[in-house]
């Protein structure tokens, strides 16, 4: 079955655009020079969307676009549902995850599960998606306390992009048969609540507490209420495009909750402004706080006596501004001597295709560091 990618799809709305054309170009009578001219609109909207699409990868499949156009769920996908009066994340998970116990539902493939957390830091409420692997519900695995990884993701986007764009689930489960990752449990945040939003994992200064929700609020809840490692050295954070600066961002100011961080595409420095939906200084104008929230400056004045994370970092060559804020960002983290591996993808933009392609090594890697 041909797929939103597929060169043959660009070719037929490419010809359907043509022929179109033609019928407007060769027409004489006006009531049919409106109705070709009608006509060659569709293809060609369509093709210019197709041509979007097929560079930066967003669709590669019908059921992700099927499930954007028409809101629908995934269908695997376990829909975890707490009451107003009672939002323990750990009593509304039980039935799910006794029944994952029992095998009265498959797990296989991992469980996908989506959920709400309520921050008491943070006062926010956000959607979570988790996936445990398929060790989670082994007899072997019974008394194991797995590692943890933080997903997060870019703006635009929401935590699905995870799943239906990177498909992270399904690749990881690959490497979990073949033996090259280990078992980790995935945890994919909303960071912005909103395709309007781009907030940067940050406590804005009278606004949102991204950061409180993200390190306090999150890591207490999942360790809570899952059979997980504690926030600290097993803990690994991971993030591509806007992602990637809150991975680098977080995990150096808290060092104490992640052991490692992935960063695809990210920058090194915050954006002046965030958007709420409106644009505003996250900072309020206060340079400390910009400098305190800096990956560049706080590998410029490490924190005295403080371990920091492990580091991985990503850039496609085909990506000027991406490939010289890495290597600076690396250059620095080498000089002062922290594990750093440094990942180019030739060719790659700052794209879903490049992020999709380094996503395996950076599985392989962050597992390996936090296990």
């Amino acid at each position: 079955m041909l797929e939103p990618q597929s060169v043959l799809i660009l070719l037929f709305l490419l010809a359907a655009y043509g022929v179109a054309a033609w019928w407007l170009t060769t027409m004489r009578r006006v009531i049919f020079k409106i109705l070709a001219g009608a006509l060659a609109g569709v293809p060609a909207v369509l093709l210019g969307i197709a041509a979007v699409n097929s560079y930066y990868g967003y669709y590669q499949d019908w059921s992700g676009l099927s499930q954007d156009l028409t809101g629908s769920a995934d269908p695997d996908m376990r829909i975890i549902r707490q009451s107003a009066s009672d939002t323990s994340l750990k009593r509304a998970l039980e039935p799910v995850l006794e029944a994952a116990a029992k095998k009265t539902v498959s797990t296989a493939d991992g469980l996908r599960a989506r959920l709400m957390i309520h921050g008491a830091t943070s006062g926010l409420t956000r959607e979570v998606l988790i996936y445990l692997p398929p060790q989670y519900f082994e007899p072997a695995y019974g008394q194991t306390r797995f590692p943890v990884i933080d997903l997060l993701h870019g703006a635009p986007g929401g935590p699905r992009d995870w799943l239906d764009r990177m498909h992270v689930a399904r690749v990881f489960n690959d490497q979990l048969v073949m033996g090259e990752a280990t078992a980790a449990v995935l945890v994919i945040p909303d960071t912005n609540e909103g395709n309007d939003r781009s907030l940067q994992c940050l406590n804005v200064v009278g606004g949102p507490q991204d950061e409180s929700f993200l390190v306090d609020d999150l890591s207490t809840q999942i360790s809570g209420a899952l059979r997980v490692q504690p926030p600290g050295r097993h803990w690994g954070v991971a993030g591509f495009s806007e992602g990637g600066y809150c991975a680098a961002n977080l995990a150096l100011r808290h060092p104490n909750t992640f052991g490692a961080a992935g960063v695809m595409s990210g920058y090194f420095s915050p954006m002046r402004l965030v958007k709420l939906p409106a644009k505003t200084d996250p900072f309020a104008g206060d340079p400390n706080l910009r400098a305190a929230n800096s990956p560049m400056n706080i590998l410029s004045n490490p924190p005295t006596g403080a371990v920091l994370p492990h580091l991985w970092v990503m850039a496609g060559t085909a990506s000027g501004e991406d490939m010289t804020a890495a290597t600076q960002f690396v250059n620095l983290a080498r000089q002062r001597r922290l594990d750093t591996r440094f990942t180019r993808i030739p060719g790659g933009a700052h794209t879903f295709p490049a992020w999709r392609q380094a996503m395996p090594q950076m599985l392989i890697w962050i597992t390996r560091m936090i296990r």
